[in-house]
């Protein structure tokens, strides 16, 4: 739990950088840290030992590389998106909305590609290798899926 409280005060300073990044003023990002930071969802995961706060912090992470122009920054947030999109299945919208926005913002596409690749795939061919399903037990209906059947697809989404 103590980790999770680290990253939960991580994610807040990473808040208030990209607040600071957009424009805000020093006082009004730590206001935007501190805000984030009594949200009751952020006060119970952020305690908890579970992914959210892992999750957002990798969030707040892709997007700070956005603001880093370079390579650096391409590594930053492709690194990031990529161990978003294979912590937990709705890190793939961060994926997507960070890609897009990197992609259309940036030079450095490249790098950004392939460190989301390296990341970010691993765990997509794990589930593929082991379970003929790269999104598993999500889109039985399209991939099937070892140990699964259409009755617990239907009752899991």
């Amino acid at each position: 739990r103590l980790i999770s409280i680290w990253v939960t005060g991580a994610l807040a300073f990473g808040t208030a950088g990209i607040c600071q990044q957009l424009g805000a003023t020093k006082q009004w990002s730590y206001v935007a840290a501190a805000t984030l930071l009594l949200v009751p969802t952020q006060i119970e995961f952020g305690t908890s030992c579970y992914v959210q706060s892992w999750l957002t912090l990798l969030s707040v992470l892709a997007l700070s590389g956005v603001f880093i122009k370079g390579k650096n920054g391409a590594i930053l947030s492709g690194c990031a998106v990529g161990l978003a999109a294979s912590t937990k299945y709705s890190g793939l919208f961060i994926c997507l909305l960070v890609g897009i926005l990197w992609l259309r913002t940036n030079k450095n596409k490249w790098p950004f590609i392939l460190c989301a690749a390296i990341f970010g795939a691993p765990f997509y061919l794990r589930n593929l290798w082991l379970k003929g399903n790269p999104v598993f037990p999500l889109g039985y209906k399209y991939f099937g899926g070892e140990g699964w059947d259409q009755w617990r697809a239907d009752g899991f989404n």
